[in-house]
């Protein structure tokens, strides 16, 4: 018997992650728990989850321990109470009724399967694509979504995926055990790219599941901080070094184009947290962004 554990993370957010919660509860023709991570939220968000749901697992972190983390807590507890599957969840998601059904089949046909993901669609544009598949430019580290925008329903057969979004992803107990999912010296952004990687060197396959709806929010959190711009160059900086290091000059040439030229003309603000993302590479400075 297949058991599936969907791991959703909340922080400071309780009325997605309610919503979110509901949509799952829908799901069709699966066996399933659900679990919520409170990631040391200060707006008493677990309790009003727990008002809400008080049928599924809530763990709280005790300290702000990032995407990275945070998942990984909840997928640790899962595997604990004997999860075959994990499936990471945003908590600024509705999800589809038969979406978990169809995230699982993959590993039910093909015993290399070590992850599947999701067709994402902007909740507010319910026909739009916002991800079908992933692409990662080892040249610039950067990625880029097979369909984004697109409304026609497009096939994703054949397309070489680099990774798949952790807005949803279905990974089975063997992959995790392993990998330990996401590299929590990352904290927030690339954890995707990095788990891919990991995969593909021991051999297991990544599936785009073309019929696993899901419809996204965006983030809510970070959109485009001085913050978002420290953990994005310098997670970039540190997934070219640790998967591609044959292109990290390249990459460190176009982190000196973008972001820090832009943020040096056009958005000075920006300007010490990509020094910041910089120098903390350089020195091994992993983890949350502190401020000295």
């Amino acid at each position: 018997m297949h058991k599936i554990f969907v791991v959703i993370l909340n922080w400071n957010n309780a009325e997605d992650t309610i919503e979110c919660i509901s949509s799952v509860k829908l799901s069709k023709d699966v066996n399933y728990k659900i679990i919520c991570v409170d990631n040391y939220s200060s707006d008493a968000s677990s309790e009003r989850i727990a008002a809400a749901h008080p049928d599924i697992i809530i763990l709280k972190t005790g300290t702000n321990i990032g995407y990275a983390g945070g998942n990984n807590f909840g997928a640790k507890k899962a595997m604990e109470l004997g999860a075959t599957h994990i499936w990471i969840l945003n908590n600024d998601t509705i999800v589809g009724q038969y979406c978990m059904k169809n995230l699982l089949e993959p590993f039910l046909s093909d015993a290399k399967t070590a992850l599947t993901g999701s067709k994402i669609y902007f909740y507010d544009k319910k026909e739009e694509i916002w991800f079908a598949g992933g692409i990662y430019y080892p040249f610039r580290g950067v990625t880029s979504h097979y369909l984004e925008n697109q409304t026609a329903s497009g096939v994703l057969s054949g397309k070489k995926l680099n990774y798949v979004s952790g807005c949803s992803m279905m990974i089975s107990r063997d992959i995790a055990e392993k990998t330990g999912i996401f590299d929590e010296k990352l904290f927030l952004l690339y954890e995707e790219i990095d788990f891919a990687q990991k995969i593909k060197k021991l051999g297991y396959t990544i599936t785009m599941c073309e019929k696993s709806d899901v419809y996204h929010k965006i983030s809510r959190t970070l959109k485009d901080s001085p913050l978002r711009l420290y953990y994005f160059t310098r997670n970039r900086l540190y997934v070219s070094w640790k998967h591609f290091r044959p292109y990290f000059p390249f990459v460190l040439l176009w982190c000196v184009r973008w972001p820090l030229l832009p943020a040096l003309l056009k958005r000075p603000e920006n300007l010490k947290h990509t020094l910041k993302a910089f120098m903390d590479f350089f020195i091994g400075k992993m983890g949350p962004y502190e401020e000295k």
